[in-house]
């Protein structure tokens, strides 16, 4: 379920900046051979913020959709367990859950670590730039963390007869 879910926002995404991408230079070149001046800008402005995502999101939404029952009929074709399905999705749910949260908890705690420290001078674009950009850095870097630390805790053990990593308790207790 979580794979097909993510290979179907996959499609989504990528047909729909495709159409996009194909109805910006499509119409920009009709434009050139045409001869239409945009002398103000609002013909562009009106394509890259109205016409394009109106044509690309409904295009880009079909797409997935027909590729969908393509990636049904191929796994329908296959034969998986169940359990193993459930258990791998749940996974696959608690690590995307352990990205978002942790993103979102080093993001704003680094906001607030800044607001803290509010009377920082801008003294150069460097700075600027430092300010603007470490809540970014360091969230990724919480959401990479925290997804290693869920995938390790979550990681499942073929060798095991219940599947599951070993407690601490055993690997106390292993020689």
């Amino acid at each position: 379920m979580f794979r097909k879910f993510i290979i179907w926002l996959a499609i989504f995404f990528v047909a729909t900046i495709a159409v996009y991408i194909a109805v910006l230079a499509g119409t920009t070149t009709a434009w050139n051979f045409l001869g239409v001046q945009d002398r103000d800008g609002g013909g562009s402005m009106a394509l890259a913020f109205i016409i394009g995502p109106a044509i690309a999101l409904p295009a880009g939404a079909i797409i997935a959709f027909i590729a969908k029952h393509f990636i049904d009929d191929r796994r329908a074709s296959q034969n998986i367990s169940t359990a193993d399905n459930r258990r791998r999705d749940l996974r696959a749910f608690a690590i995307l859950g352990a990205v978002a949260g942790g993103y979102i908890a080093t993001y704003y705690l680094v906001r607030l670590g800044f607001w803290f420290a509010s009377p920082i001078s801008l003294s150069s674009y460097w700075v600027i730039l430092l300010i603007s950009w470490l809540p970014t850095t360091l969230g990724l870097a919480g959401a990479a963390a925290t997804a290693s630390w869920v995938a390790r805790r979550t990681r499942v053990n073929r060798d095991r007869p219940n599947g599951h990593a070993e407690s601490v308790e055993e690997r106390r207790l292993r020689p």
